[in-house]
């Protein structure tokens, strides 16, 4: 496990090539929460709202970038994906922030 910190403040000036929108950079392993669906499945048969949703539990950031320099930044940091385990992807998507 892994993660890449990129500290600046909001309001600090970022240099370099500004992206229209920050994206975040995801990790994923699949296969990993089995026993997370046994568990939800026991919790509806309950009633309980404390349903845990696999996908959520899966996911984990890795860093969020704002411009070209930092995505480069990070992107020279990654394992590349061939040598990642067949269960773990890397996602990249727009913030929403």
């Amino acid at each position: 496990c892994f993660v890449l910190s990129i500290i600046m403040t909001a309001d600090e000036e970022k240099p370099g090539t500004q992206l229209q929108t920050a994206f975040t950079f995801y990790y994923m392993r699949r296969g990993k929460n089995a026993n997370v669906a046994a568990t939800n499945k026991n919790e509806e048969a309950e009633g309980s709202s404390n349903i845990v949703h696999p996908y959520e539990t899966a996911i984990k950031s890795i860093a969020t970038v704002h411009t070209v320099e930092e995505f480069w930044t990070v992107y020279d940091f990654l394992v590349r994906p061939n040598d990642l385990p067949n269960t773990t992807d890397y996602q990249f998507f727009s913030s929403w922030d």
